[in-house]
């Protein structure tokens, strides 16, 4: 059975694809969100939209909750930060 040579997934995996070094498609994406994305300028204008908005209506802001993690991460996110 091939497995990513990073991570070692197994080519059972659903939606999983190899590049020619062995590499699997989830440790390419992983590694172009750590490099090619400016992480700390994204969460500078997610401030200023926050800070921007903030108090001026009876709601500061509308957020779909699914329960799942990424709904509560944005909840929490936005409550705590």
């Amino acid at each position: 059975m091939k497995r990513c040579v990073k991570c070692g997934l197994p080519e059972t995996h659903e939606t999983i694809s190899f590049d020619a070094t062995g590499v699997c498609n989830i440790c390419r994406q992983q590694e172009f969100k750590t490099d090619k994305i400016d992480w700390v300028a994204n969460k500078k204008v997610l401030d200023g939209l926050i800070e921007e908005h903030r108090g001026k209506y009876d709601y500061d802001c509308i957020v779909p909750f699914s329960g799942g993690k990424d709904s509560t991460w944005t909840l929490y996110y936005l409550m705590k930060e």
